[in-house]
């Protein structure tokens, strides 16, 4: 019984927090795919061990940049790193 409910608290627990996106309620529309797009090529580089300067996907080259609505700078954000 104790299994179970190690299991199932943190998982009714994310799908009450969840909730607006399960129903439908979030809109997920271009700018998620936009934001997950930059989010991602962040991520990856950083544990490549490589702070990414240079965005090579867009326009055949340009200087990277982290659109203020991805909160990639945010301390909380950075904790995916060591966390990964």
């Amino acid at each position: 019984m104790l299994r179970v409910l190690k299991f199932a608290l943190p998982f009714l627990f994310w799908l009450y927090l969840a909730r607006d996106f399960i129903s439908g309620q979030t809109p997920v529309n271009l700018d998620t795919n936009t934001i997950y797009g930059v989010a991602k090529f962040y991520f990856n580089n950083l544990l490549n061990g490589v702070v990414p300067l240079w965005d090579p996907f867009v326009s055949l080259g340009r200087p990277f940049y982290a659109i203020p609505i991805c909160n990639l700078f945010h301390p909380i954000t950075q904790l995916i790193i060591p966390l990964k």
